[in-house]
């Protein structure tokens, strides 16, 4: 380890102790000033507390003790240590069991330095063993004739380091030396670019025809989801063939241009459907309207529900939006509320169908919560907390049991929203950490890049002037000299490009991500 590597390291130690330091005296300040809830306590219950924090310690420790993670041991050490101070414990106790946790804390961390220790040995072992090999198979390379055997050498090579522990600068040193041997015998193949071109030719050929089949069967067909998958699936097969960009592009641009079409066509019919349903909407409120109606004047109460009965008959088999169902369902179902309130002839089966309709209704909602605490299938927590809704809407219940089952599913709608949003806003954090880490990668690997491009620009300066000045006897040896040199410094031109295209691309996800946290 560097001398910089120790110091990070030293610095890292010194800020987990002081953070430490800081959670215990924050500890210590909730524990102070529990008194009052400590009094809650009695001393039964306080005792069966303390054995469920003690248990749960001891178990976590069984459990632990053969984890090699140490970074989620270390995370749900202190989520335990947070479970142990919100059971509200004497100190002493608290402290106890925090000692334990720590200790065991303790001797993972003597663990994790002696594995990174042993950890730097296996890279300096590796890297002597394995660094003689690598010059040995790209200086090879070079001077291949084979060019088959060349780059299976170079594949294998590569294969053998990804299972070979290393630092990272000496893989990533190797990896640009194999990179470069595999440039040189790639530029060295012209026969076989033949082949390849070839190929190309023959992917698009065969691809076009796919896409042209599924044009086809887009414009005329009205099953979406099918046009869809026909377009996925070609996307699919396209990824994996050899191809021209532009050929390529092509391909995808009349894939992207049909998937636009069809979610069109779609929208289109979706307005149509919606401008139905609201026809059918105001024509079936004037029905609904007037069954109303008459039900509050009347005190026929077997005709006034025989109309009610109709109404509900005519809104089945209409095209109607499900609020625009629900509405009307909802104005029925409530008049046949008041009228079954209205009948004391009927009270008693009234009574006992809305009692069972309100515990049949209530176990669906506690199911419905355990549904929203255990799972994260957001639709279908939603579906089934609108499904339970509706129910609500249209059966018989008493007032104040329908407006208290409507409370508990707000409130259920409430808690699902707040987990949604803190599950999204966790995985665009994690997506970011991500996309920070790739971008360090590049951000490292274009200043290395960059450092290293003055020197291919003198080398191909220099290769140019000597065949400049050369006699007809060396010409053609410093021309292809020149040309060796010329390919480098274009290559790592290009690869500078790339890289800072990639970087602004992050730069932009990240913006965006920004964006959707604000």
């Amino acid at each position: 380890m560097s001398a910089n590597e120790e110091n990070n390291s030293r610095d890292e130690k010194d800020q987990q102790s002081q953070n430490v330091n800081e959670n215990e005296v924050r500890d210590d300040n909730l524990i102070a000033d529990s008194g009052d809830i400590l009094g809650r306590y009695s001393d039964e219950e306080y005792k069966q507390v303390l054995d469920e924090a003690s248990a749960e310690v001891d178990h976590w420790l069984e459990y632990a003790k053969d984890k090699t993670n140490f970074s989620e041991i270390k995370s749900q050490a202190t989520e335990l240590k947070e479970k142990i101070k919100a059971r509200f414990l004497k100190k002493e106790d608290n402290e106890s069991l925090n000692q334990k946790i720590d200790s065991f804390i303790a001797d993972i961390n003597e663990k994790q330095n002696e594995e990174r220790d042993k950890m730097e040995e296996v890279f300096s072992k590796n890297y002597e063993g394995i660094k003689d090999k690598v010059k040995e198979i790209v200086d090879a390379a070079y001077k291949a004739e084979n060019f088959r055997e060349a780059r299976e050498s170079l594949l294998n090579l590569q294969s053998e380091l990804k299972e070979i522990k290393l630092r990272k600068s000496h893989k990533e040193a190797f990896q640009d030396d194999i990179n470069d041997a595999f440039q040189n015998v790639v530029k060295r193949q012209s026969e076989e670019r033949e082949n390849y071109e070839m190929e190309c030719i023959e992917n698009y050929h065969n691809l076009k025809s796919k896409v042209d089949e599924a044009v086809k069967f887009a414009d005329t067909s009205t099953n979406y989801g099918q046009a869809r998958q026909k377009f996925i699936k070609i996307q699919s097969d396209i990824k994996g063939k050899s191809l021209r960009r532009e050929q390529r592009e092509e391909l995808y641009q009349t894939i992207r241009d049909n998937f636009e079409a069809i979610n069109t066509r779609q929208e289109s019919e979706r307005d149509e459907y919606l401008t139905l349903c609201k026809n059918n909407f105001e024509k079936l409120q004037i029905v609904v309207n007037e069954a109303i109606e008459f039900a509050k004047t009347t005190e026929d109460y077997t005709d006034a529900r025989q109309r009610l009965i109709n109404a509900q008959s005519e809104i089945k088999g209409v095209k109607l939006t499900r609020d625009q169902r629900d509405k009307l369902y909802g104005d029925i179902r409530e008049v046949f509320t008041n009228l079954n309130e209205q009948q004391s002839g009927e009270r008693e089966d009234f009574e006992k169908e809305a009692n069972e309709n309100y515990d049949k209704i209530s176990n669906k909602i506690n199911e419905a919560y355990e549904l929203v605490h255990g799972v994260t299938d957001f639709r279908l927590i939603r579906e089934t907390l609108i499904s339970i809704q509706g129910e609500i809407k249209i059966m018989r219940l008493k007032r104040d049991q329908r407006n208290e089952l409507f409370g508990r599913i707000r409130e259920a709608f409430l808690v699902f929203d707040k987990k949604k949003d803190e599950f999204f806003a966790k995985r665009r954090a994690e997506k970011a950490d991500k996309l920070n880490t790739i971008r360090e990668s590049l951000q490292e690997k274009l200043t290395r890049i960059e450092s290293s491009l003055e020197r291919a620009q003198n080398d191909a300066e220099e290769a140019k002037k000597a065949l400049d000045v050369s006699s007809e006897e060396d010409k053609e040896k410093l021309e292809a000299k020149y040309t060796t040199q010329k390919s480098k410094l274009d290559e790592k031109e290009k690869e500078i490009k790339d890289i800072k295209a990639r970087i602004a691309d992050i730069d932009k996800e990240l913006a965006e991500i920004e964006k959707s946290n604000s």
